[in-house]
């Protein structure tokens, strides 16, 4: 079995024209549940590690928005934007250290705003995600098929849900050789997605770690949000991330970065 951590950056609805962000991005850590307490053992090591270097409690919770703007548990520990970015990135490392894999779903929604279909941006992001995970388990190891069991952080708890029942009954993906629509599985996903609050899970955490910074790859922040979080912090993920989500993509375009699907 395949847990499948998942959040979100950006907002799925608000006008990029009027404040409202420009992309919105699915951020996605995948543990093993054969793996899953030693890839917990390696987080909570990594974050007594940063207790003993800068104070941080090996239960705080660590977000983008916290570490870029410097708020939350950042905000007493007096941290310079270095020192931020330091621990941004130790994160992103210790997703590959703990065998752990990483992709995100970028959804550009200032193309979909020009297209009148901006209310169609979560659905889009969600879907996207739900045919990667049941191609993974129809892939990743064919002898063997991974079912997935998928936590998500609380907040969309019934649109998630709806979206998941969805997927289920009848999910299909668009064929690589031009020969219509692939049927996938239908046996992926375990139950219900769960939901959880972000600071009661490290993985959740990880994985809006993981979608802020697909989204700086995309799109470069600002001053003070490339201070901690430069594009290249994608890379930092090395061998975690799980490129055969747009492994496709790519050889079309190589320039586009490995595990970023952007719709």
């Amino acid at each position: 079995m395949l847990f499948a951590y998942v959040d979100e950056s950006g907002d799925p609805s608000g006008d990029p024209s009027f404040r409202g962000s420009p992309t919105y991005t699915l951020g996605v850590v995948l543990v093993r549940a054969s793996q899953w307490a030693d890839a917990f053992d390696g987080a909570i090591k990594l974050r007594r590690e940063l207790n003993k270097s800068f104070g941080l409690p090996a239960r705080a919770e660590v977000k983008a928005s916290y570490l870029i703007r410097n708020e939350g548990v950042f905000r007493s520990l007096k941290l310079s934007g270095k020192q931020r970015r330091y621990i941004y990135q130790r994160h992103m490392r210790r997703i590959n250290e703990i065998n752990a894999r990483a992709f995100a779903i970028v959804v550009d929604k200032r193309e979909r705003a020009s297209k009148g279909v901006l209310d169609q941006t979560r659905d889009t992001a969600w879907e996207t995600l739900f045919q990667r995970l049941a191609i993974t388990h129809d892939r990743d190891n064919p002898s063997e098929k991974t079912p997935i069991l998928l936590v998500h952080d609380e907040g969309e708890d019934l649109t998630v849900r709806k979206l998941a029942r969805k997927a289920r009954r009848y999910l299909t993906a668009g064929s690589a050789y031009g020969t219509g629509k692939l049927r996938l599985s239908d046996k992926w996903l375990l139950d219900d997605p769960v939901s959880r609050q972000s600071h009661h899970s490290l993985f959740v955490q990880y994985a809006d770690l993981v979608a802020y910074s697909a989204t700086k790859k995309i799109i470069p922040g600002g001053a003070r949000a490339s201070r901690v979080c430069p594009p290249r912090m994608w890379d930092e993920l090395g061998e975690a991330r799980h490129d055969a989500v747009n492994s496709l993509a790519r050889k079309d375009d190589p320039s586009l970065p490995p595990a970023i699907v952007i719709r």
